[in-house]
């Protein structure tokens, strides 16, 4: 949440080769749901099913209930790693349309995603089925990116900076909402310049995110571009 994941779905399900549309709100309690999925994301999406298809979802940090996807050869993990400042004063402008206290609610939140995404890492079994990406190689270098994304997914397909705008492009719900994501192109979210977020909780959000950054890098998951 809060990391350009909104952005990045849109630009895969541009692609022919990919179905999906953002965050279904899907709780995977059992390997049957990925069926669910599929169906699901055709309908949606108004494409027919073919072998060669790769469904995705955007998936928040809690969103896996039955561990037994950690072991299943067919499913890839991408994480999506944002700047930890960036995406804690992006959280809390979000909480502030619904909390009294947004910004401990943003320091709770970072906290407990990160340990909980570091949890999932770790228990992923086919390290070749993981990859990390950072928003900031997306918005800067976006063409060598999405190229080092491709091969990852396994695309015939180029992904491309430039994406189609879609039903669910800007719903409310589905992700970001804001104008810039209807611009079918790529823009820099607003991040921690004039933020009312003090100095100490975006420090300590730094800091809830550095294990899982360093375990990423040390185990050589991010996208080489």
């Amino acid at each position: 949440m809060r990391s350009g994941s909104s952005l990045l779905s849109n630009i895969l399900s541009s692609n022919n080769g990919l179905c999906g549309y953002g965050e279904t709100h899907r709780v995977y309690t059992r390997q049957e749901d990925l069926i669910d999925l599929s169906f699901d994301l055709c309908i949606k999406s108004d494409v027919l099913p073919t072998p060669r298809l790769v469904y995705f979802d955007k998936i928040l940090h809690d969103y896996i209930e039955d561990e037994s996807y950690y072991s299943l050869p067919n499913i890839l993990f991408l994480f999506l790693i944002r700047d930890a400042r960036d995406t804690a004063c992006s959280t809390q402008r979000m909480f502030m349309r619904e909390n009294e206290n947004p910004n401990q609610m943003t320091l709770d939140y970072t906290r407990d995603r990160s340990k909980k995404l570091q949890s999932i890492l770790n228990q992923i079994k086919i390290k070749k089925n993981i990859a990390a990406l950072r928003y900031e190689d997306l918005v800067k270098h976006p063409n060598k990116t999405l190229t080092a994304l491709r091969h990852f997914i396994g695309l015939s397909e180029a992904l491309t900076p430039d994406y189609k705008r879609s039903w669910h492009t800007g719903v409310k719900g589905l992700g970001d909402s804001s104008d810039a994501i209807k611009t079918g192109k790529i823009v820099k979210a607003q991040g921690a310049l004039n933020s009312t977020l003090p100095e100490e909780i975006q420090l300590s959000c730094e800091q809830s995110q550095r294990p899982l950054v360093q375990e990423l890098e040390n185990q050589g998951f991010f996208l080489n571009i």
